[in-house]
């Protein structure tokens, strides 16, 4: 049980490529100007992870590697990815008429969200069962959706206090994450 909880903690935090490696920093960027749209991109993008981490995994391993198409693993993953991000588009516009017009918008930003691509092959060497896959889709995208929340909270602050002209929005925001990331880099060490 408590490699379990070991396995949540590593993928939601120490080894969430956003968060460590600013992989997908437009998104974060672009998400995180205001609350309800920072929660509309990182549900939008764990969905999209809880479905295409297991599809990837059982595209990797049951179609790729029995075939020897290993060659083409990028452009399978790539076209699942973009499959997937449509095929949930569809569905929860036709679930959730009133919200039509955000999850449209939200749509380019994922289709050129590269933590999605990332993710799965940073993951695709660790993940050993379908189980895995899912546990580690839902603590990544959980973390991703942590921090959207944390940059959206960080600008809002930002934003509220005199920060000198030449690093007011971008430049304080790149740079206070800069921060966060080597301090969550340092949790790597930790087992």
């Amino acid at each position: 049980m408590t490699e379990f909880f070991a396995l949540i903690f590593s993928a939601a935090i120490m080894n969430n490529l956003a968060m460590t490696h600013l992989v997908g920093l437009d998104l974060q960027l672009a998400g995180s100007k205001a609350m309800r749209a920072a929660w509309l991109i990182g549900l939008a993008t764990l969905a999209n992870f809880i479905v295409i981490f297991p599809l990837s995994h059982l595209l990797v391993h049951y179609f790729i590697q029995p075939l020897s198409l290993e060659y083409l693993s990028l452009f399978f993953l790539v076209l699942s990815i973009l499959v997937t991000i449509y095929l949930l588009q569809n569905m929860l516009v036709t679930l959730l008429p009133m919200l039509s017009n955000e999850i449209l918008s939200v749509t380019p930003l994922l289709i050129m969200n590269s933590t999605l691509l990332g993710s799965v092959l940073f993951y695709q060497t660790k993940i050993r069962h379908l189980l895995d896959a899912v546990v580690y889709a839902l603590a990544h995208g959980s973390g991703f959706l942590l921090l959207l929340l944390m940059i959206c909270c960080l600008r809002e602050r930002i934003d509220d206090n005199q920060v000198p002209l030449a690093f007011r929005d971008i430049p304080i925001l790149l740079i206070s994450l800069g921060i966060f990331s080597m301090g969550l880099t340092g949790l790597t060490g930790l087992s």
